[in-house]
């Protein structure tokens, strides 16, 4: 039997974004992305079209829709396709879940 490692509790939240900022190599990002999950210090999201972001990646970002807008610190730890999930190098005021 395989155990959940993850240090704290994934909650399934399909969120339209848009992230707007640039990576810590010098790439500028202005692209929707979907949030699939988030946890408290973390998030997976699929963007609307490619950028070229690698594991190991920080982003300084401003996400925001209609109703919601936050800055985020956020390092890559995974990719898959178009698909990201990592964690925020700093807790984003406000954030979905306390």
């Amino acid at each position: 039997m395989v155990s959940n490692l993850r240090k704290e509790k994934r909650i399934t939240l399909k969120v339209s974004l848009r992230a707007k900022g640039r990576s810590h190599m010098g790439f500028n990002i202005d692209t929707q992305i979907f949030t699939e999950n988030v946890s408290k210090s973390g998030m997976c999201f699929v963007c609307n079209s490619p950028i070229p972001l690698r594991n190991g990646d920080i982003l300084e970002l401003e996400l925001s829709n209609q109703n919601f807008k936050t800055r985020v610190k956020f390092k890559i730890v995974w990719k898959n396709g178009n698909k990201f999930g990592g964690y925020f190098l700093l807790k984003p005021e406000p954030w979905f879940l306390k």
